[in-house]
């Protein structure tokens, strides 16, 4: 529950069997601020969940036209009786509704299945709450009042779990960390204004607070971020640098140049930093002096294609990293290495069969700690000997389920047994709504999809499937739009992503590789004989669009010595090179061709956020200026463009999720009308598709909440283990 819910709570139950108006309880947990009714409802039924309230036991009673009533007994377990909060008598009557569009809305989610007295008793108004002691012996923290109390004194011993809102939109990738000390929680996402940047959550508090500088240093992809030791700065991949955001001063500083992304990293008490690399070993630098050299190095007689997400021991020498071998991946896994070993030295041994990264948590006073890892959505935790470098006994589950992203888990551990973690995006569901945002149908079943591309005919739908396991994969189906039948047309090991349809309905095209993804192209009849259209080193590629003429695919390059994205042309027939078409100091990606092949759509952060602007297509041969006309689109932020067949009209999506059109006029010159909202899908993150004629739109949609799920915080999960001691 948020610390509203929990406040609204204590309300409640220092007014026992009291009826207590809409009105009283806005004015007691809203006083300063204007909100609407159904916020009330909103929390009334997260308490009612985490309260595990039924129409049986009626813990809070709903009083039609007036307001609710708390039955549960209560008892004052320290026998101090502060005085309740003051309820003023003069609300008018008002009538509730809780619909399950407004509980998944509020993304509430359970903490506790039972709850029975005493409740610990304290004033709303009197700062952060005490401890609310559920069940036997079990505590549920709610809010920011455990948060502000394990900040001043050592935590118990006892198993404690929370939940906290991210506040924020998340990236797609879901990066964060936890300090060392496992107070504060750092994360990407976007606020109101559509910007991904750094945020900080320090656990007292009830919301986020933005790092000032790194809007301006993050690129299209957010890879993870990592504490240093002392728990002062945070260390993060921004445009081929690694850059750490101190928060004594809120400054932003270069660490070190790096010769690719940095995956995952790890930040020892000498000052020595290790990272991940994309489709490379891993790579350490030196605060100190700010050189990057090689680690590791990958075995490609394995099958070896990177080493990522790298996590110093307690000695500042060893560490533990992923080796990850995607088209051979009985070799991916958890290995042990050192700053000893030279690059190219005999391959270590494998400590765990897990595809995802893995952390440690030591244990005070004793050499044996554990290591935490995930494997199929469960969060696992295996004894360590630190003098020995070896596992002992048997993996002991500690959370399911837990999500991930390509080869990270959506978890981070302090050093003092706080683990976070999420659980797996929402499955979607890929929806039809007409132009007044009417559901009309669906297509396919409820799944992880990632990108969405209808034939030109409207008949068949290509999309990316996830596959849930100890590894990633992801697979590309074809779906009909008019009969549910599905077809699967990719079975490789490796991350298949984000088809394209080519000018004839019968060829796909997409990304394949996981690493530096390349580009390839296979026939939509399921005929299992892909071909690689390009590949090139320090590059993710993404297919876009293709020409309605079938000569020219677009696609976005993503370059991993720079964390940029730009937007590349493929020619598809003949033998010539391809070439950037928009090439600047900033984001530009989601190239689409208009329906004559005469101008290209796209998004592009230039101005500080995303923006959908339209310019002129060009071969290189054609003699145009280098910097061709631009239009800008939008007006308040953009995404995902889509043409209409006729080139008529043009859609995107609005930071908030509306779906956007604009009149389109071409010629020698284009103009574009004023945007206009069709209507407005929440949670939609451009996973999308238009009919060619504009009046239906397939949208994958969250098939449960829509808004990013909470943070799961558990305190003292590790000494709940057979064999642990209390510290």
């Amino acid at each position: 529950m948020t610390p509203k819910a929990f406040d609204l709570l204590l309300v409640l139950a220092e007014n026992p069997g009291r009826l207590l108006t809409k009105e009283q309880l806005l004015q007691a947990i809203w006083s300063d601020t204007a909100v609407e009714e159904s916020n009330l409802s909103y929390h009334v039924f997260a308490i009612r969940k985490a309260l595990g309230d039924t129409a049986e036991n009626g813990l809070i009673t709903t009083v039609p036209k007036s307001g609710y009533r708390f039955t549960m007994a209560v008892t004052h377990s320290n026998g101090h009786g502060a005085e309740p909060p003051v309820l003023t008598d003069n609300a008018p009557e008002q009538t509730e509704s809780v619909s399950s569009g407004q509980a998944s809305a509020a993304g509430v989610s359970n903490v506790a299945t039972a709850v029975s007295p005493p409740l610990a008793h304290s004033r709303v108004d009197s700062g952060w709450r005490s401890t609310v002691w559920f069940g036997a012996g079990i505590v549920v923290a709610i809010g920011g009042g455990l948060f502000a109390t394990l900040g001043r004194t050592d935590p118990p011993r006892t198993l404690i779990r929370a939940q906290i809102s991210p506040g924020v939109e998340l990236s797609e990738a879901s990066p964060f960390a936890l300090s060392p000390d496992g107070q504060h929680l750092v994360f990407a996402g976007k606020g109101r204004d559509g910007v991904t940047r750094l945020w900080l959550r320090r656990m007292g508090d009830e919301a986020p607070r933005p790092l000032p500088g790194t809007e301006a240093e993050l690129g299209g992809l957010t890879p993870p971020m990592f504490w240093s030791p002392d728990g002062q700065a945070v260390a993060f991949d921004a445009a081929g640098q690694l850059k750490r955001f101190d928060l004594r001063d809120n400054a932003t500083r270069t660490v070190c140049a790096l010769p690719a992304l940095a995956v995952g990293g790890s930040w020892n008490a000498e000052g020595i930093i290790i990272v991940g690399a994309p489709s490379s070993g891993l790579f350490r630098c030196s605060v100190a002096d700010g050189i990057a050299s090689e680690l590791t190095r990958i075995d490609s007689d394995k099958g070896e294609t990177t080493h990522l997400f790298p996590w110093f021991l307690p000695d500042g020498r060893h560490f533990l990293y992923v080796r990850v071998a995607r088209n051979a991946p009985e070799g991916s896994g958890v290995y042990l290495g050192s700053l000893d070993d030279k690059p190219g030295s005999a391959r270590p041994t494998r400590l765990l069969a897990s595809g995802f990264g893995a952390a440690y948590i030591p244990r005070k006073g004793d050499s044996t700690g554990h290591v935490v890892f995930l494997q199929d959505a469960t969060l696992f935790a295996q004894a360590f000997d630190e003098r020995a470098l070896q596992l002992r006994g048997e993996p002991v589950p500690l959370a399911h389920p837990v999500g991930s992203y390509l080869d990270g888990g959506f978890f981070s551990v302090s050093q003092d047994d706080v683990i976070a973690f999420r659980p797996p995006d929402k499955d979607s569901q890929l929806t039809w709504f007409d132009r007044e945002g009417r559901k009309i149908g669906s297509a396919g079943e409820v799944g992880r999809y990632s990108g969405v591309a209808l034939s030109p005919d409207d008949s068949r739908v290509a999309t990316a499937k996830e596959i849930v396991g100890s590894k990633m994969d992801q697979d590309i189906w074809v779906l009909e739009t008019s009969r549910p039948t599905s077809t699967r047309i990719t079975f490789g090991p490796v991350l298949e992503d984000l088809p394209v349809w080519a000018a004839d309905g019968r060829t796909l095209m997409f990304t394949n590789g996981g690493d530096t993804g390349n580009l390839f192209a296979q026939a939509a009849d399921g005929e299992p004989n892909a071909r690689m259209l390009l590949s090139t080193k320090l590059q993710h590629k993404i297919p876009t669009s293709a020409s309605s003429d079938g000569r020219f695919l677009l696609y976005t390059a993503l370059n991993m010595d720079s964390s940029r994205n730009d937007i590349w042309v493929l020619p598809l027939i003949g033998a010539s090179k391809p070439f950037a078409l928009v090439q600047r100091d900033f984001d530009q990606a989601q190239g689409q061709f208009s329906p004559d092949g005469r101008w290209v759509a796209y998004a592009s952060n230039e101005s500080g956020r995303y923006e959908v602007l339209v310019r002129r297509f060009a071969e290189p041969r054609d003699g145009l200026s280098t910097d061709p006309e631009t239009v800008a689109v939008s007006t308040n932020g953009g995404t995902a463009p889509r043409w209409r067949a006729d080139g008529k009209e043009l859609y995107f999506i609005a930071p908030d999720g509306a779906v956007m059109v604009t009149d389109v006029v071409g010629g020698a010159k284009l103009s574009v009308g004023i945007p206009r909202a069709l209507f407005r899908i929440a949670g939609s993150h451009g996973d999308w598709d238009v009919a060619s004629n504009g009046s239906r739109f397939l949208i994958a949609i969250p098939a449960g909440a829509d808004a990013s799920s909470p943070f799961t915080i558990l305190w003292n999960r590790l000494a709940q283990l057979p064999g642990s001691s209390q510290r």
